[in-house]
């Protein structure tokens, strides 16, 4: 049983890292696209900022950038400020 735990510890952090790229490029499509993104980017990254959001606070759309401000504010990224 060992060695089976050993080896989950080591893979959880290569398929939260796959799950965080898929989620980051799903940040630079369109408005819907992006806004589904964040909030699947929400639900997976609890606590924990990125770049790719903090660049949406240049984003054309109010409503992706609105939604940016909320999620960097709600992990106390300074960025939102």
């Amino acid at each position: 049983h060992q060695h089976r735990l050993d080896a989950e510890r080591q893979v959880g952090p290569v398929i939260e890292r796959a799950t965080s790229d898929l989620l980051v490029s799903k940040l630079q499509g369109n408005p819907a696209e992006i806004l589904y993104a964040l909030s699947l980017f929400e639900a997976t990254h609890v606590g924990v900022s990125h770049p790719a959001v903090r660049a949406l606070l240049r984003h054309e759309s109010p409503e992706v950038r609105a939604r940016a401000v909320s999620f960097l504010a709600a992990v106390a990224d300074t960025a939102a400020k």
